[in-house]
């Protein structure tokens, strides 16, 4: 009985000792032998020393939840939204210096010329051609323009007209016999001004007519007359007259026709002179109208001047007034 309650304290003292080695050092395993103090030593040969395996715990991995680090999320970049460039149209001042290549226009059997400014002089020109057909272009200034242009079918056959500040002027001029159409025709030029002239044939540019050149003899508004005395007819009121004009006719005694008048195709009424007058046929005719006037000249003095419409006429010789016509009258004053 005894020594069952000797082992019964031992076995409690080592579970005892057991569990509290378990906190000390858990992977630790050793064997325990305990003496329980103050108790009889027994003989060695009666004594059962009880080895208990303690049994060491096996720590347990408990699995801690680590607390995943959520990514930043990385701003996006927006792009930028880049302007469109608006194009826009910038309005160019076009000259009108510039010529078209092709002029709708002209008829098929004549070429177009057209004369350009090319700075900003100004230039009155004349452009002879050898007795063929000539037209005003459509950029040709007509009867109402300061300076108009003006065709003289008569012998010297040629176009006078103005040109500046980059202006054009156009014109018609028909073809020589067995000429083809790429053919350019010989134009001679007087450029009496301070204008560079650009000349073009059908569109190509031909050949440039620097100030001054081929100017033989002064023409244009501040040209002398051809004759000794100049002549004026002006309509002095609204109404309109065709006039014939008369000189001494003994022999060849032309009446010019000079700046101021509109001449043969250039107007819808044109002037013109004679070159062989009679009692019935004038030296000189026109029309004028509206308070208009125009110009002549002659190496003999007037003779007789009709007036055929509803126009009241003054009659100017050499700036003086020779003669005041009514409507439907006619004045002579002899051979002068």
């Amino acid at each position: 009985m005894r020594r069952t309650v000797v082992a019964s304290l031992i076995v409690l003292l080592v579970l005892s000792a057991g569990c509290s080695q378990l906190t000390d050092d858990p992977n630790a395993q050793e064997t325990t032998s305990t003496v329980l103090e103050g108790t009889a030593t027994p003989d060695s040969s009666g004594v059962t020393t009880t080895e208990t395996a303690t049994a060491t715990a096996s720590p347990t991995t408990v699995a801690t939840e680590t607390a995943t680090k959520t990514p930043t999320p990385t701003e996006a970049s927006t792009p930028t939204q880049t302007k469109t460039a608006t194009q826009t149209t910038t309005l160019t001042d076009t000259p009108t210096a510039t010529p078209t290549q092709t002029d709708r226009s002209r008829p098929d059997d004549m070429y177009n010329l057209t004369i350009v400014a090319a700075n900003g002089g100004e230039s009155h020109y004349r452009v002879y051609v050898d007795q063929v057909r000539m037209e005003l272009g459509p950029e040709a200034d007509r009867e109402n323009a300061k300076y108009p242009d003006a065709i003289y079918n008569d012998d010297p056959y040629y176009i006078q007209g103005y040109v500046g500040d980059g202006g054009v002027d156009s014109y018609h001029t028909g073809r020589y016999s067995g000429y083809s159409p790429d053919e350019i025709p010989h134009y001679s030029f007087r450029n009496n001004g301070n204008a560079t002239l650009q000349v073009y044939v059908n569109g190509n540019q031909t050949r440039t007519v620097a100030p001054g050149e081929g100017v033989e003899e002064d023409f244009g508004p501040s040209a002398p007359p051809k004759g000794n005395n100049t002549i004026t007819v002006e309509a002095a009121d609204d109404g309109a007259s065709n006039y014939g004009l008369w000189s001494k006719n003994e022999s060849y005694n032309p009446i010019y026709v000079e700046y101021g008048a509109n001449p043969y195709q250039t107007a819808k009424h044109p002037d013109f002179s004679n070159r062989y007058p009679d009692d019935e046929i004038p030296s000189a005719a026109g029309f004028v109208a509206d308070g208009g006037a125009d110009s002549y000249s002659s190496d003999h003095r007037l003779t007789k001047v009709t007036n055929n419409g509803t126009a009241t006429l003054k009659i100017y010789q050499n700036d003086e007034l020779w003669a005041t016509l009514q409507p439907g009258e006619v004045v002579s004053k002899g051979d002068q």
